[in-house]
């Protein structure tokens, strides 16, 4: 009896030191688990790849303006200085690629062609069509952007960091509100599975990136780096000054006496177009740019001036931009981003804050939050100053525009750096970088330095 109680006692003490180890060492795995890690590339406006959504589930490739062209020579086409080499090779090149002139005049069409189809419904704030964006999954270039834009970045980050982490581009519909754009933002690092995120974004990429950063400490939390590239974190004059007429844009293009056949397509489809899409007004400048370095408020540099007299307050700034023409429709009523939300204040104004989070009693904006190191282009002609006077009809028209060399001939720079100015430790500045080259031309301009502060928080063990 002895000895069969003895056996039971031994068997059951094996057991449950079999137990206890096996406990201990899953403990033990658990705790030298890796954290699953992501290099998330953030799109510019208009660079982000779009799907239309057929009635049959199938999709077809929407906003890539070049199909049929995998191998497309974006950084070969976008030089490093911002000029554009668009050579005859290349024009024939897309022809041949396309099929010939019939699919590239398609694009163009009044009816059916690639603005038509993109158009936003400007009282909903909605796309017309059925519209989503790539994604990492997607089948050719378009998920690495329109043209593959961000190929290159992925393919040297990849390089690099590919043992570490997986460096992929997240697309959205930068037609759309951009604070429900962080909020897919949020779902897509969410629904990966990353621990810990190096955030990276181009141009507009920076306002839905400080919109997500915004909306959650958890999101915070896991953003060890953010490194914005040529952002409009407070905005663009440019967005005001196209606008307003979007024959403005031809300014950028030498056309000669071809302005004249290309200027009413402009008039007929691109001014509603521009003026339907919900995210080129919230690239208005942001009230905080008023008091900013960008301007010394006086001696006529102001942001915006009306028969001379400058905007200077918040109030001044929303109130002006709900004048214009564009901010209703033709019976009257506000269009979709000027429209009231619940807490009485319009969509825009709401938008403006969304990057804003209170600490302590004191409001700051969102990349201050976590580690940022801006990239900036400087020292390009930009917009720097729009200027308005009441004509002989009693309507506020602008009357000129005004320029400096304090940006990257898009983006002001002190939109670019959140407000900081050149001079911020966390502010890296691209002399002559346009803008956009510094975001597409990543190994050229940007690899070395964003590389040094990767290296930080993922190398330093090393």
């Amino acid at each position: 009896m002895k000895k069969s109680f003895a056996k039971r006692l031994a068997i059951l003490l094996v057991v449950v030191m079999v137990a206890l180890t096996a406990s201990t060492v899953s403990v033990a795995l658990l705790a030298k688990r890796e954290p699953k890690r992501g290099i998330v590339i953030v799109t510019a406006l208009i660079s982000g790849g779009l799907y239309l959504n057929n009635p049959d589930g199938t999709q077809t490739q929407l906003w890539d303006p070049i199909l049929n062209y995998e191998d497309f020579p974006v950084q070969e086409t976008i030089l490093p200085d911002g000029s554009y080499n668009i050579s005859m090779d290349l024009i024939s090149a897309v022809i041949e690629r396309m099929g010939g002139i019939e699919p590239l005049l398609a694009l163009i069409d009044p009816n059916t062609g690639i603005l038509p189809s993109l158009m936003v419904d400007k009282m909903t704030g909605k796309s017309v069509l059925d519209i989503s964006p790539a994604t990492p999954d997607s089948p050719n270039r378009i998920k690495y952007g329109a043209l593959g834009s961000y190929k290159q970045t992925v393919d040297s980050m990849t390089a690099e960091y590919g043992d570490i982490a997986e460096a992929v581009v997240f697309n959205y519909d930068w037609r759309l509100d951009n604070r429900d754009n962080a909020k897919l933002l949020e779902k897509f690092i969410n629904e990966r599975g990353y621990d810990e995120v190096v955030l990276t974004s181009h141009s507009m990429g920076g306002n839905v990136c400080s919109t997500y950063l915004a909306m959650s400490e958890e999101n915070r939390e896991k953003v060890v780096l953010y490194c914005p590239y040529a952002p409009s974190i407070l905005g663009a004059i440019d967005a005001v000054y196209y606008m307003e007429d979007a024959r403005n844009l031809l300014n950028m293009f030498n056309l000669g006496s071809a302005e004249s056949i290309v200027a009413p397509i402009v008039d007929s489809m691109a001014n509603p177009f521009l003026r339907g899409m919900v995210s080129i007004y919230q690239l208005f400048p942001h009230p905080v740019l008023l008091e900013s370095g960008q301007y010394t408020n006086e001696d006529g540099d102001y942001m915006i001036t009306v028969d001379g007299e400058p905007i200077r307050t918040r109030e001044e700034l929303i109130n002006f931009y709900k004048s214009r023409p564009y901010a209703k429709n033709e019976e009257g009523e506000w269009i979709y981003i000027f429209q009231t939300e619940e807490n009485g204040k319009t969509r825009l104004e709401n938008f403006f804050d969304s990057s804003f989070v209170e600490v302590n009693g004191k409001t700051v904006h969102a990349t201050s939050l976590v580690n940022t190191v801006f990239f900036a282009g400087n020292g390009i002609r930009s917009l720097h100053g729009l200027d308005f006077v009441t004509d002989e009809t009693g309507a506020v028209v602008l009357d000129k525009a005004r320029y400096s060399r304090m940006g990257d001939n898009m983006v002001i720079l002190y939109s670019a750096t959140a407000g900081l100015g050149p001079d911020a430790q966390n502010v890296q500045i691209v002399d002559k970088g346009a803008h956009a080259s510094v975001g597409v031309n990543f190994d050229a301009l940007l690899m070395e330095r964003t590389f040094e502060e990767i290296n930080k928080v993922w190398r330093t063990e090393e």
